[in-house]
């Protein structure tokens, strides 16, 4: 299992050892930094309570030093406030409060609390990508299929989105002995080359969300791993890990939203950038907006997602799903050009596959993923 550090060194990994085990699980950390890597023995047990030689782990990750609290705001300070002042200070964007006075509702109360903002820190990881939506090989495929993707797809003509919401409890997962598990609840815009209403749809796509993974270390340790990330393809052909939400833990709550808009991180339906925005609820402590241009990505528009995935690992493979038991997602909502609810596209609820394995499924809103098999 690859984990990356936040700008001061912490990671965090959730394992567990063989319940009652006295003597002690040992697991090796080879750390690299630098071009010099320094490799650390760890010996984990399972007790009731910490012991002198055996202490309790850190609850959380330690806020680094760079980030900085936004105050909470009354309603009557932010409608002072312009949007572009907003922006400069770090607040998501403001909806109208006549088109969308939901998600004006929302927006309200999330900036009337204080909340801590991380640097947007960026790892591109080699090892994990995000893939437009796949299809079986070598049997039927359906519109209601896929090979990596579960979850619930809007279809319309280029142009419907330029917004996306949800938020979700992130999912705790375990796994296959001997085994390395992956899974990812994410939200995102295109990445269906197969969208009817919309003749020009490729495999460029705008995504953000949780990897969920679990491994099998042997020696009755198991290790989870909990973290965000966001992706564009063609432009970010892997993973962009974001290591500092560090705290994220099973049963948070994760909230997301995606926006086109100009380098300020101003809405802009015609754009060049992507806006990604992630909140942990739990911890009150939120990265974004991060600011990212399309390069040669098309963005098109046509399709808005709510996903579970297992991603691709390096070299194209499909891994096995981890056993994420059922996750919900809810607060789904997708905005059009002219800042209102898209309500008249075809909506298509996707299950995983494995030729005639069913691997995920999931209902429509409230959107409930169901883990099937492994494999």
């Amino acid at each position: 299992m690859r984990l990356y550090a936040n700008e001061e060194g912490y990671v965090r990994v959730h394992l567990t050892v063989q319940e009652g085990s006295q003597e002690g699980q040992r697991v090796q950390l080879d750390c690299a930094a630098g071009g010099t890597v320094t490799t650390y023995p760890v010996r984990l047990r399972a007790a009731v309570s910490a012991t002198a030689d055996m202490p309790a782990p850190q609850a959380y990750v330690p806020t680094p030093k760079t980030a900085r609290v936004l105050p909470a705001l009354t309603e009557e300070t932010a409608q002072q406030f312009s949007d572009r002042y907003l922006a400069s200070l770090g607040y998501p964007p403001r909806p109208d409060a006549t088109a969308s006075p939901d998600r004006y509702a929302k927006w309200l109360d999330r900036v009337s609390r204080p909340m801590t903002v991380l640097p947007p820190h960026l790892i591109s990881n080699p090892n994990i990508t995000r893939q437009p939506r796949g299809v079986e090989t070598g049997v039927e495929a359906t519109t209601e299929t896929s090979n990596n993707w579960s979850g619930l797809e809007l279809q319309f003509n280029s142009g419907s989105y330029f917004e996306i919401d949800a938020h979700w409890n992130v999912p705790s997962v375990t796994g296959e002995t001997g085994k390395a598990t992956y899974s990812t609840m994410w939200i995102g815009m295109d990445g269906d080359p197969n969208n009817p209403h919309d003749p020009k749809a490729g495999n460029d796509l705008v995504q953000e969300g949780t990897e969920q993974d679990y491994s099998d270390l042997g020696g009755g340790i198991g290790a989870a791993h909990y973290y965000a990330w966001e992706e564009i393809l063609p432009n970010q052909p892997t993973e962009q890990y974001l290591p500092g939400l560090s705290n994220i833990n099973a049963g948070d709550v994760i909230q997301a939203s995606i926006y086109i808009c100009d380098s300020d991180g101003l809405k802009d339906e015609n754009g060049i950038y992507a806006c990604f925005v992630l909140l942990d609820t739990n911890v009150a402590q939120s990265v974004g907006p991060i600011i990212v241009p399309f390069g040669d990505t098309k963005f098109h528009g046509s399709e808005a997602e709510w996903i579970m995935e297992r991603p691709t690992l390096k070299g194209g493979v499909l891994p096995n799903l981890a056993n994420y038991g059922a996750a919900l997602m809810t607060g789904a909502d997708v905005e059009n050009s002219k800042g209102v609810g898209q309500s008249s596209a075809k909506g298509v609820n996707i299950t995983m596959t494995n030729g005639k394995d069913t691997l995920s499924t999931a209902t429509n809103l409230p959107i409930v993923f169901t883990w099937h098999h492994f494999h």
